[in-house]
């Protein structure tokens, strides 16, 4: 079963999200503040963390920084107002591998964590290459004979797709339908926003990127 630490301050909405989720078969800590959240994860680690980004205290921003310094891996979807968007962007830039605009539908949020979840612990191709990186997907890592750097899910399941055939071009709309799935509300944007953080990650130069190219109008290829 699936552990997921879910923090949110509006007692109704918590309520109801705990009830389906455990409904679903989920298991379900809840929890009303970051730092009663993180005070339970730091006793049991978790599979999944649903935060809400406006918290009292300490936010959901915040409690995303925190858990990223020890764990590059666990899922991490965030719950945002519609007016959040420049919060929702920081998130993604923070690790976060999907956000959730309120209000939304509890099918279509089940329907991601299940999503994330399958990612997460889907079988990856190991010995892969792109520039100077050996790309280990099982483990989430890049390689380098300078350093190592750590992927989310979300990251490595973008690098995965376009490694299936390098050179060719990966359309937005098949990038995004296999990533998070058909029927997804997620903007392109968000994608955009993964690769640009990918991008940082593994470019000399982010903003003339050599490794991951966009084909303006319709998405993205690796260099061969």
């Amino acid at each position: 079963m699936t552990d997921i630490i879910l923090v949110e301050d509006d007692e109704h909405l918590r309520y109801g999200l705990d009830f389906n989720l455990k409904k679903e078969g989920f298991l379900v800590r809840s929890f009303e503040s970051a730092e009663a959240g993180l005070a339970s994860w730091r006793e049991a680690p978790c599979d999944l963390f649903l935060l809400d980004i406006m918290l009292p205290g300490q936010s959901g921003l915040q409690m995303l920084e925190e858990i990223r310094t020890t764990d590059s891996d666990c899922p991490v979807v965030m719950l945002t107002a519609r007016s959040d968007e420049s919060d929702a962007v920081l998130a993604l830039d923070l690790g976060a591998d999907d956000y959730v605009r309120k209000p939304f539908g509890v099918s279509e949020l089940i329907a991601r964590l299940r999503r994330i979840m399958k990612r997460s612990h889907g079988d990856h191709k190991a010995a892969l290459h792109l520039g100077a990186w050996a790309i280990d997907l099982d483990n989430y890592q890049l390689q380098s004979s300078k350093k190592s750097v750590a992927l989310t899910n979300i990251e490595a399941s973008i690098l995965a797709i376009l490694l299936e055939h390098p050179g060719t071009v990966i359309s937005r709309q098949d990038l995004l339908e296999r990533v998070w799935g058909q029927g997804m509300s997620t903007l392109t944007r968000t994608l955009d926003n993964h690769v640009a953080r990918l991008r940082r990650k593994i470019e000399d130069d982010p903003k003339h990127p050599t490794l991951i190219l966009t084909v303006h109008g319709v998405g993205y290829k690796t260099a061969i």
